[in-house]
């Protein structure tokens, strides 16, 4: 079983490898308002960007903020450049793109940096960066938040919008929604736009293979899953589902008289159906993990049949087992990563490293 395990892995590297990237039907904005169609490779949405990836024949240009005010991919997102006096820097001058969400007289954008949100706020000549309280890793505050200080500031005449700022926390959907109630106060929501889609549940199939080994100990291990995202509730948490395969072999030792030890190599193999659910750490390019859930398991391994003569038989048993893992996964391009992954079932295993691929 190991050398099948190891082939899986061999083809999985080579395709992830010279697997290509997805390119989107998208639109650049020249800085003189000119709109060119183009097509943008498909990269993992952030928020926070310096540069885009238009196809341009069998290689891609990158154009940068210098280049281009503003590019999108239809139906989806739609950047644009913005330029603002950072407070959270010494108020120094931030230049980037960022994600457009309301458009009219009174404008907002997102973005994210080092997982946190951060909203700006512009109104005419006004420009206002929006971000919640700052935690150290103790949970105390670093940096108090301002959003909700300055968007009372910002509606203080229209009664409909502050009364929501107790209860709305700092997310795309309820600052478009405080947006929109400014707008009507103000009567411009005629001549104002929202570009906020409502995030849904995003299905991704997950091929992982990977090993280790230490001392006596080896761990081989092959997943195939289905991640569900429920995007609208939160973009970390995921219910996975599908096939786990794992071989594990290590020495084990049994005394048959006093002095006298006998060793022999202890060979399992689990084929799982597991189901559980994953929350990730973070979103960016690093993203610790941990997982707990449940699985049909089928075990086969050696079994002692006779202790004087060291007989060994090769047994199988269908079972119920609980599954809790941690790890840690890190992007290489959107659709290639690295993973690390400990986890428990019948017994604990030794940390896997290896390639992941999803698709």
């Amino acid at each position: 079983m190991p050398r099948y395990l190891l082939f899986f892995l061999f083809c999985f590297c080579s395709s992830s490898v010279f697997s290509q990237q997805i390119n989107s039907k998208g639109y650049i904005l020249k800085p003189n308002g000119d709109s060119v169609a183009v097509e943008i490779k498909e990269e993992t949405e952030e928020k926070y960007r310096e540069r885009v990836l238009v196809s341009s024949g069998n290689s891609y240009s990158e154009l940068s903020v210098n280049e281009i005010s503003g590019f999108g991919i239809s139906g989806r997102f739609h950047y644009r450049t913005v330029s603002y006096f950072n407070p959270l820097n010494e108020m120094k001058s931030d230049r980037h793109f960022a994600k457009l969400l309301f458009d009219g007289p009174q404008k907002l954008y997102g973005f994210q940096r080092n997982d946190r949100p951060y909203f700006l706020f512009l109104n005419k000549d006004t420009s206002c960066l929006l971000y919640d309280n700052q935690l150290l890793n103790s949970g105390e505050v670093q940096v108090p938040g301002n959003f909700r200080n300055q968007l009372f500031f910002f509606g203080r005449n229209c009664d409909k919008a502050t009364n929501r700022l107790e209860r709305m926390n700092l997310t795309e959907g309820d600052l478009v929604d405080f947006m929109a109630d400014m707008a009507t106060c103000d009567g411009s929501l005629t001549a104002s736009k929202s570009y906020y889609q409502k995030l849904t549940s995003r299905k991704e199939w997950i091929v992982f293979a990977g090993g280790m080994a230490f001392n006596n100990q080896s761990d081989i291990m092959f997943q195939l899953n289905q991640r569900r995202v429920f995007a609208s509730r939160s973009k970390k948490t995921s219910l996975n589902y599908g096939l786990l395969i794992t071989h594990s072999a290590f020495d084990k030792s049994y005394e048959l008289l006093p002095g006298l030890i006998r060793t022999y190599r202890q060979n399992s193999l689990l084929v799982q159906v597991p189901v559980f659910v994953q929350y990730n750490l973070t979103t960016g390019a690093i993203q610790p993990y941990f997982y707990a859930g449940a699985s049909l398991v089928y075990t086969r391994q050696k079994e002692i049949t006779n202790y004087f003569l060291a007989s060994t038989q090769q047994r199988g048993k269908l079972g119920g087992a609980l599954l809790i893992g941690t790890g840690v996964e890190g992007r290489i391009t959107p659709n290639f990563w690295i993973k690390v992954d400990y986890h428990y079932d019948l017994f604990f295993h030794l940390p896997v490293l290896g390639l992941m691929y999803k698709f």
